[in-house]
């Protein structure tokens, strides 16, 4: 398998970041879809990447120089020493291990540099491919909100995850 790297966004991702975060078909399994103007991702990429002051930091996801994906750590909790983690590979780049990899060099970046104890993840229940790759890579079924977010005129259940690291 080739191997990927983490890096924090750059001008060079603006093209795609743009693509992807107003992509209605990307907003399916998040509960809060927004759309960014160029601007806005413009000053998202030159802000300061630093978990201890923001309480959460994006990587990018790059194979041989190509961003294919992202990879957020978010509601990073200092006191008790966990964030959570949502990931995002670009469609054409699905099933082929990266997200995986991502996620295992995420753990590792997460506990040497930053000391955090666990990861966690919720994901719609309906989501089994995220459901799947987060297991895969250690994480465990810890819970589940029943009817936690509206789909349209439904509810859906959310599994909360955690990683241990």
């Amino acid at each position: 398998m080739a191997s990927i790297e983490l890096y924090p966004p750059t001008n060079a991702d603006l093209n795609k970041l743009i693509d992807w975060e107003n992509d209605l078909d990307n907003s399916e399994f998040t509960d809060f879809p927004v759309f960014y103007s160029k601007d806005q991702l413009q000053e998202f990429i030159h802000s300061s990447h630093d978990l201890l002051m923001n309480n959460q930091i994006r990587y990018m996801i790059k194979l041989k120089g190509e961003s294919i994906g992202c990879i957020d750590v978010f509601e990073h909790d200092l006191v008790n020493s966990r964030a959570g983690v949502g990931i995002f590979i670009d469609e054409k780049w699905r099933k082929k291990g990266f997200a995986f990899e991502a996620l295992e060099s995420l753990k590792h970046i997460v506990s040497s540099q930053f000391q955090l104890n666990q990861l966690y993840a919720t994901i719609y229940s309906s989501n089994e491919k995220s459901l799947n790759l987060f297991i895969k890579a250690g994480f465990e079924i810890n819970g589940k909100r029943k009817k936690w977010v509206r789909k349209q005129e439904e509810f859906e259940d959310v599994h909360f995850l955690q990683c241990f690291i």
